[in-house]
């Protein structure tokens, strides 16, 4: 089964920055992704798998921040639960 965007474009994440839709084209991050377009270069994948390795490592840090935050309100929360009317 194909999973593909080409495919349904119902499936691509709007993360993934999809600037349009049109006939057998689809543009994603810069990258036009056409059925006509020859394979890249190796220097091109290699480039794009290193923004990729980029763009994963920001989200990985982003997603610790936030982690650590969300921990932070619930500490938070927990305290304030105790701190009641009775224990104040």
């Amino acid at each position: 089964m194909c999973v593909c965007p080409m495919a349904n474009p119902d499936l691509v994440p709007m993360s993934l920055g999809v600037d349009y839709w049109r006939a057998e084209h689809l543009e994603v991050n810069g990258i036009d992704f056409r059925d006509d377009i020859p394979p890249m270069t190796e220097n091109e994948l290699l480039q794009m798998l290193s923004m990729q390795e980029e763009e994963l490592q920001m989200l990985r840090e982003e997603l610790a921040i936030k982690d650590a935050r969300i921990l932070q309100l619930e500490l938070e929360l927990h305290n304030l639960d105790n701190v009641g009317p009775n224990n104040v």
